[in-house]
């Protein structure tokens, strides 16, 4: 399996070297004990777009106007809202979150943060592109609980597009991520454009606080700490 994801990134690298994609998903709910065959419901004014080339990726929010005065939706909104910005390079392995926190910007470093992929035979459907089922388990360190979690995911990716790339921090299979789900809430593509280009995807890696996975989980731990104390 690792031959052919390594020969599908190279034969990618070819295909898509002159190209940049743009990916926009919205978010969904669904309860995760519904077993119907009823489609997660969107979530209005949450979307997320995706932009990648051959070997990295910058996945996003789209910021949109008069998200304030979506009231009926603002709870929903911030359960399903995945914050800062997600940079992968394929290459080197760079794996960062970028966020902002008491008005200072950090630079996560997630690389350590993987998930493992169990990869299915069933298929379906996804903008006209075939996408396979994976199941992902990631081992986390919950300093609430104090204990290990193991969280999962589903996603569904399609090797017609061979890159390992997907939105917030699902990627590392062999094709893009379409669709993913964790709990009772979903990240699903809507539209993808490709388009001729000779720049490269730029992002500011130099300016900001520089931590690891763990160490920036403490400082949110120790955060939520104060507000209980205050």
């Amino acid at each position: 399996m690792k031959l052919k994801i390594i020969f599908l990134l190279l034969v990618a690298a070819k295909l898509y070297a002159q190209d940049i994609t743009k990916v926009e998903y919205i978010s969904a709910f669904k309860l995760a004990d519904d077993e119907s065959k009823h489609s997660p419901k969107q979530i209005a004014n949450l979307s997320y777009t995706l932009v990648f080339d051959h070997k990295q990726s910058i996945f996003k929010k789209i910021k949109r106007l008069g998200l304030d005065q979506q009231v009926k939706n603002r709870r929903l909104i911030s359960m399903a809202n995945i914050k800062g910005v997600y940079y992968k390079n394929s290459q080197d392995k760079t794996n960062i979150l970028i966020t902002e926190q008491d008005g200072k910007r950090y630079l996560i470093d997630k690389s350590k943060s993987n998930w493992n992929w169990e990869i299915l035979k069933e298929t379906k459907q996804i903008l006209g592109y075939k996408c396979y089922k994976a199941l992902g388990t990631r081992k986390e360190y919950n300093y609430v609980l104090k204990k290990d979690r193991t969280l999962k995911a589903i996603v569904w990716f399609t090797p017609k597009i061979p890159l390992p790339f997907g939105p917030a921090d699902f990627g590392g299979l062999p094709g893009l991520v379409l669709e993913s789900q964790r709990g009772s809430f979903y990240i699903i593509a809507k539209k993808i454009k490709h388009k001729s280009s000779n720049k490269a995807l730029k992002i500011d890696l130099d300016k900001g606080i520089k931590l690891t996975d763990e160490e920036f989980a403490r400082k949110q731990y120790a955060a939520f700490m104060d507000r209980i104390r205050q």
